[in-house]
């Protein structure tokens, strides 16, 4: 649930565009490719490994195992990340 949550609550970025969540998989679809690209490079700096479509959107599926700490530290990088590049 909490991974739901967090997911869903990237909507309040102007640039996302939709989140689909589903458990513990989640596609983020932003407003364009280099926007995208960019979050995903700081993701990647930052200790966070997305998938990296090349597009759009940025794909999530952290380990079933993941603690719930981990989430949360999770979710900050994406939403710096989102927030550095708005």
């Amino acid at each position: 649930k909490v991974f739901e949550k967090r997911s869903k609550d990237l909507l309040k970025y102007k640039n996302i565009v939709c989140v689909n969540v589903k458990g513990m998989v989640a596609g983020i679809i932003v407003d364009d490719t280099p926007r995208t690209n960019s979050i995903v490079d700081y993701c990647v700096l930052n200790g966070v490994l997305p998938v990296w479509t090349k597009r759009e959107s940025i794909k999530l599926g952290p380990p079933l195992t993941i603690s719930v700490d981990a989430i949360h530290e999770t979710f900050d990088v994406i939403e710096e990340g989102i927030q550095r590049y708005e």
